[in-house]
């Protein structure tokens, strides 16, 4: 509320501004992050302002009350990892809104988060493996196909230089 004056400097009455703030709270409360993941409001002093729980917004819950971070500290991890509004541990990351006192904060569980790490980490190892083969197959290929028959044709050569004319080589292919 703003009070407003006359000309004259004498008080003439209040303007009073109300905010429906539906077109922020929607996007917010039905963003949905993997299974376990959501985001929410805050204001830089920690106050939640838009969260999928009205009742913490109606209380003015308490961001530092909740979790025991400010969000500034979250803000400056570049990877936050404590307790969440929920009450489980989870990974956040958070972001100003440009122009406003606000924050958006990102937070997903822990558990569903390092999931998400240790699948990929087993398809990487996999596919490690993969290549491992592959490289020793290669070499078995090459050692076979290629570095054997030079050794016996150097061997033979060896037999040659030393005199022996009758020193035979057999060549096997499957060309």
């Amino acid at each position: 509320a703003v009070a407003i004056y006359d000309q004259s400097g004498d008080f003439s009455g209040s303007l009073v501004a109300r905010t429906d703030f539906t077109a922020l709270w929607n996007p917010v409360t039905s963003l949905r992050i993997g299974e376990s993941g959501y985001a929410y409001i805050v204001h830089e002093d920690g106050q939640i302002l838009a969260y999928r729980d009205m009742q913490l917004v109606q209380e003015n819950a308490s961001l530092k009350q909740l979790t025991g971070q400010t969000p500034q500290t979250i803000l400056d991890s570049a990877l936050g990892f404590y307790k969440g509004i929920e009450g489980q541990y989870v990974l956040a990351v958070a972001t100003e809104v440009s122009g406003m006192p606000w924050i958006v904060v990102v937070e997903q569980s822990a558990t569903e988060a390092l999931l998400t790490l240790g699948i990929l980490s087993l398809a990487l190892l996999v596919l490690l493996g993969v290549v491992v083969w592959q490289a020793s197959s290669t070499i078995g290929f090459t050692s076979r196909r290629i570095v054997t028959p030079l050794d016996n044709l150097q061997t033979a050569v060896e037999n040659l230089r030393k005199g022996n004319l009758d020193t035979r080589i057999e060549v096997q292919t499957e060309d």
